[in-house]
């Protein structure tokens, strides 16, 4: 959305904002935007894998949450 509002800006043939399209944003927007997706089911996978500092973490909040200290 900020290259959209920033590409809006900088054309400085509008009178208006109004008269800027969305699709011309478009081709900008969708490669970030697929480019995110990607990285983030890249995070989402490597953290799937079993962590041994986030087990003993987690088991640390159950402990908390079920009074057994």
């Amino acid at each position: 959305m900020f290259l959209f509002q920033l590409i809006g800006v900088l054309n400085y043939e509008l009178k208006y904002i109004d008269e800027f399209d969305f699709w011309y944003s478009l081709p900008v927007i969708l490669p970030i935007l697929f480019f995110l997706i990607y990285i983030s089911v890249r995070i989402q996978k490597r953290a799937a894998k079993e962590d041994p500092l986030k087990k003993e973490v987690d088991d640390e909040i159950t402990k908390i949450f079920s009074d057994k200290l």
